[in-house]
């Protein structure tokens, strides 16, 4: 019999993924394709714009017979997994949480714990994740870490008199792009403007006046999207220094722009926020502050400013760590089993 699979999330079929979530779905469907003769897949970017996306929703559902369901949505999860707990089509589902909102709201009861008991597994990036699920009463909820097709990179050149930072992420101030301009001014005013330079790469968020703050200050840089779906966004991103993850974004998961990171063999600067310290470690991969604190964000930024051979042998402990988050590591098919993704 063949291999079914009906697909729900956003994928920017035809578009540069916009958000770590999207870029997520398209790495996944790689993977799957290989799993599966056939994938119907509903592309859910932008579906409070876009009516059609519920009725191919309703009608995949209700017409592909035999399939694998994998839901992997962040807003719209929640919506799916009710509509599919009351309609009962006797398909195997297995949701694929993006980021932590979800599960947080699950564990406060803002959404009813008895809509996910139905589900073959809720797959998530956290242990910690697993808990609060599992103490609300939902035993069907299995830990598996972020991951991506990992590269082997040339080594890059590193310049030892200017630093130079890079952030890769959604433009908005949650995600620390704020704190990280206001360090920049504040260094710059101490004279050291020459001496490092930041760049920003991602989609800038709605109403947020990014840009025009970013056109007066002379060492940094909006640099438009990177796509990180192949080694050349990898390559580009491997001639920084430093990686810049000041989040305090409340949806944040397991983000794999930590990943990208490591990737790229960039140790980083993150706030100690959600998961962030599950998966970097202090002094090694990188340097823990606290979430939203500007003087520890510029403390961190003007010692790597100052000296940079600290990160030499932080670059080689990134590109070991990369390895444990290998997409064909992770998603090896006793996981994909253990999921109930395949039999």
């Amino acid at each position: 019999m063949q291999r079914k699979l009906i697909f729900i999330g956003p994928t920017a079929t035809g578009h540069q993924p916009a958000s770590g979530g999207t870029m997520k779905n398209r790495l996944f469907l790689q993977r799957f394709s290989s799993l599966f003769e056939k994938i119907v897949v509903v592309d859910t970017e932008k579906w409070r714009k876009n009516p059609f996306v519920i009725f191919k929703l309703v009608f995949t559902l209700a017409f592909v017979r035999d399939a694998k369901v994998v839901v992997s949505c962040e807003a719209m999860a929640p919506k799916v997994v009710k509509f599919l707990y009351y309609c009962r089509l006797q398909k195997d589902v297995i949701y694929w949480v993006i980021g932590c909102d979800v599960v947080r709201r699950i564990g406060e009861r803002e959404l009813n714990p008895k809509h996910f008991t139905y589900l073959k597994s809720i797959v998530v990036q956290s242990p910690k994740m697993v808990e609060t699920l599992n103490s609300v009463g939902l035993r069907n909820a299995i830990y598996v870490p972020n991951s991506k097709p990992v590269f082997v990179l040339p080594e890059a050149e590193h310049p030892d008199d200017v630093t130079r930072f890079v952030f890769v992420a959604r433009i908005i101030p949650e995600k620390g792009c704020d704190l990280i301009l206001n360090c920049v001014e504040r260094l710059n005013a101490e004279g050291l403007g020459e001496k490092f330079s930041v760049d920003f790469y991602g989609k800038i968020g709605p109403g947020y006046d990014f840009e025009s703050r970013v056109s007066v200050i002379g060492n940094v840089s909006y640099q438009s999207v990177l796509n990180l779906l192949d080694r050349a966004g990898y390559e580009e991103m491997s001639h920084y220094d430093v990686f810049l993850f000041p989040t305090y974004y409340k949806g944040e998961g397991f983000p794999g722009s930590v990943i990208d990171a490591y990737i790229a063999g960039l140790p980083i600067i993150a706030s100690d926020w959600h998961f962030n310290k599950d998966v970097i470690k202090d002094g090694e991969t990188g340097f823990i502050i606290p979430p939203q604190d500007e003087e520890a964000l510029y403390k961190s930024m003007l010692s790597l400013i100052r000296d940079k051979t600290v990160l030499r042998q932080m670059r080689d402990n990134c590109l070991q760590e990369a390895k444990l988050y290998d997409v064909n590591n992770v998603l090896n098919e006793d996981v994909l089993r253990k999921v109930g993704l395949i039999g």
